[in-house]
């Protein structure tokens, strides 16, 4: 399965031959305003099917078949959706209002400091204790295309961040089996926004097994090295010669246990 990701939400309207939509609902859970955890399956024309929850925005499942049409779960994810509450590993979920690390939980904008949580030793990580993996979403189906629309408006000064912003997330489900998963963010104030999707995948569908078998092929001529906070350091290092060059296809374990401080810091590849 190929996934799309973009910032600008286009879409060209076309016929839809098939759309399946299945809406199940888990169960209320009580710290969270009694709000049911609802999750929506889309299943295009093939059979090929993403499950995502209301929390989160998380997408619990993406089955795919393999060689053999078997269809299997490649993503990584829980079996009960309560345990995304319980766990917090970030599975699957959108991530927000800033993905990734800020640097001792401040920023300045504007010559004006805002005081972020610390919820990684000194660093602000997702979007704080309170990121968009954790909320609720609205969500609403889309008229012509398989997908639904979640939508969330995070208000001034939560998790320390300035502006009221809305957010809107689209996944859709093509019948030539694309997950296209689009990102639109509106705010009342200047400030710093960096989205994400968060799935962990495994393409065997076998999650008893490792994914260092795995061949893995970027098109980058360098990276980011991290501190021992993981923050980026500021520099831009190339990665020829290094275990970070993924420039030829290969496998993720080939050389993942070289000698090597970044691999160190990171437990592995951890890296932009």
């Amino acid at each position: 399965m190929k996934i799309d990701l973009k910032k600008i939400i286009f879409f060209s309207m076309a016929t839809i031959i098939f759309i399946l939509i299945r809406q199940q609902s888990h169960f209320t859970e009580p710290n969270y305003k009694n709000i049911e955890i609802i999750s929506y399956n889309l299943v295009n024309k093939h059979g090929y099917s993403v499950e995502i929850l209301n929390l989160g925005g998380i997408i619990s499942s993406i089955k795919t078949p393999d060689r053999s049409g078997v269809f299997k779960d490649i993503t990584l994810g829980f079996t009960s959706p309560k345990q995304y509450l319980d766990e917090h590993p970030y599975f699957g979920a959108i991530v927000g209002r800033f993905a990734n690390r800020i640097a001792n939980g401040k920023f300045e904008i504007e010559g004006k400091e805002y005081i972020l949580a610390q919820n990684n030793g000194l660093n602000h990580l997702h979007g704080g204790a309170l990121g968009f993996d954790n909320v609720f979403w609205e969500v609403d189906t889309l008229e012509n295309e398989n997908g639904i629309q979640l939508s969330y408006i995070s208000a001034d000064g939560e998790e320390g961040y300035p502006g009221n912003l809305s957010v809107t997330v689209t996944y859709i489900l093509t019948d030539d089996n694309t997950l296209k998963v689009n990102y639109e963010a509106q705010t009342d104030k200047t400030t710093v926004i960096n989205l994400t999707q968060h799935s962990y995948f495994n393409l065997s569908g076998d999650f008893s097994k490792q994914i260092l078998d795995h061949e893995l092929q970027l098109f980058a001529d360098s990276y980011l090295p991290v501190d021992n906070t993981q923050i980026p350091t500021g520099s831009i290092q190339l990665v020829a010669d290094s275990p970070f060059d993924f420039r030829a296809r290969k496998e993720i374990g080939k050389d993942i246990d070289i000698k090597n401080n970044q691999l160190e810091i990171g437990k592995g590849y951890d890296h932009c």
